[in-house]
């Protein structure tokens, strides 16, 4: 030892003798023999200590919904709105209640936590999506389609439920009716109607 108090070595094979124990939970010696932690907190080198917070994988998965415009010049940016939900499984866009202005219908499957969601329907105006919606309670919903089942002109919605849990078998389950009685108004007609389905993903409508 030094007068200084440190340890000298002559090269990385007589400093490969040594060992860190409880010590060098965070270093290690790299091919030129000098010491490195593991764990690097300035990350872009300038003296000073960096935080970093990783993100893991989450189990509650509510991204929301973005709808992109196309700019009105060619190489803009693409204009984006955002809307809430609880999964976003799957869109569907089609003028519901007749009013010649495209809505969105959006059908939340699972979240992470459970599958017993609302499915939202958002309504359209003259300037595309007002933000104004109904919601509407399902369970293991992963698709809609959009019919006139009464041939009053308004679209109903036919939505399947695949199951309560998914890490459980496809058991029978009805199949959600709602027909469109006035505009924006729906009754639940899935008795009437008498449908069934087994683990149901997808419908054609």
């Amino acid at each position: 030892m030094s007068e200084a108090g440190s340890w000298a070595h002559a090269g990385l094979e007589e400093f490969n003798q040594g060992r860190f124990d409880n010590g060098g939970d965070n270093l290690y010696v790299d091919a030129t023999g000098a010491m490195q932690t593991i764990h690097r907190t300035d990350v872009n080198g300038d003296g000073h200590v960096d935080l970093v917070f990783p993100n893991s994988h989450g189990y509650i998965e509510r991204g929301p919904t973005w709808i992109y415009s196309r700019p009105g010049a060619a190489g803009g940016d693409w204009g984006r709105q955002e809307l809430p939900n609880d999964s976003g499984w799957m869109s569907r866009v089609c003028d519901v209640d007749g009013d010649g202005f495209m809505d969105l219908i959006v059908i939340n499957g699972e979240n992470g936590v459970t599958s017993e969601l609302d499915s939202y329907v958002y309504w359209g105006g003259p300037e595309g999506l007002t933000g104004e919606r109904i919601e509407i309670p399902t369970v293991g919903a992963y698709s809609v389609a959009a019919v006139d089942l009464t041939g009053d002109g308004l679209l109903d919605l036919i939505i399947p439920s695949a199951w309560v849990d998914h890490h459980n078998p496809g058991a029978s389950r009805p199949i959600q009716v709602l027909e469109q009685r006035q505009p924006r108004r729906f009754a639940d007609a899935t008795g009437r109607h008498g449908l069934q389905g087994m683990a149901g993903l997808f419908v054609v409508g």
